[in-house]
């Protein structure tokens, strides 16, 4: 495993807003925790809402002073329905009453006998949801960007086009990660279907991070950036169940090889990496 600095930071997390998908796992939860323990507003979005023991524990965290001011919400829904999404965004902007300031894409999904969902969560889905995070980080919680519209800012920046028209009331701020997985950047023949959907999200997200540079050189002058995290195994729901089937195409032996290999990371390691670059415990160049 690797622990690299993030090309990306925040002058601090205090009373900024974290939204983050598949908010009530392992992952999205030590995500939350990371980024409270700093102060940050969080909203977590998830299709079932987290252990009441763990919301307990994320609305008083041990390092901050005690508020009656309300820090972690969660909103239900599938970040398969863009609307849904869409919506969850808007509600937590406006229960916080602050701009979203970083969109954490982590929801995943990995069950080699349901292409149509693993595309749809691992790469579909990271690819609205970063465009709706776009809208909000350009547009404002006023007046958000458009999908569409955002993806013809970023795209007529990159190709050398007119760019089209942008009222930009404030300099645009945020950050986009995109946790993908050493499985985006490496062949997993024991998961295809999972391999491939983070092929494809690392792609979007560098994809993106080349956009916003153009955009920049092109004069338009913002604070956002956009950053994939690929961890390796990390100790989860999702990679038990991938112990439990071995691979549905039989070569369990080149996981067993991989995990002895590289070993298993714990969510938290991957959250504190994460939330410390956001917020100012990172920075460097990109990688």
């Amino acid at each position: 495993q690797r622990i690299v600095s993030l090309p990306f930071t925040m002058a601090s997390l205090q009373n900024q807003l974290v939204f983050i998908t598949g908010g009530s796992g392992g992952l999205g939860l030590s995500f939350a925790s990371s980024f409270v323990s700093r102060g940050a507003f969080v909203a977590l979005f998830d299709l079932v809402p987290p252990p009441p023991s763990a919301l307990a524990a994320l609305a008083h965290p041990p390092n901050q002073p005690t508020s009656s001011r309300v820090r972690v919400a969660f909103f239900e829904g599938s970040v398969t329905s863009s609307e849904t999404l869409a919506s969850a965004i808007r509600s937590a902007v406006g229960l916080f009453g602050v701009p979203l300031a970083a969109f954490i894409s982590n929801a995943g999904f990995a069950d080699e006998r349901d292409l149509e969902t693993t595309l749809a969560v691992n790469t579909a889905a990271a690819i609205f949801g970063g465009e709706l995070a776009m809208g909000q980080f350009f547009g404002g919680p006023a007046a958000p960007i458009p999908p569409r519209r955002v993806q013809k800012l970023l795209t007529t920046a990159a190709a050398g086009a007119k760019l089209p028209d942008v009222s930009l009331s404030q300099l645009p701020r945020g950050v986009l990660v995109t946790i993908a997985s050493a499985g985006g950047l490496n062949p997993m023949g024991y998961s295809p279907y999972y391999s491939a959907s983070k092929h494809a999200a690392v792609g979007y997200s560098r994809s993106v991070a080349a956009a916003l540079r153009a955009l920049r050189r092109r004069g338009l002058e913002h604070d956002v950036r956009a950053v994939c995290v690929c961890p390796g195994f990390t100790q989860s729901a999702m990679l038990a169940g991938l112990r439990q089937v071995g691979g549905t195409g039989g070569d369990g032996g080149a996981l067993g090889r991989d995990l002895e290999r590289g070993g298993v990371m714990q969510p938290g390691e991957v959250a504190e990496v994460v939330a410390g670059g956001v917020g100012g415990g990172g920075g460097g160049g990109e990688d």
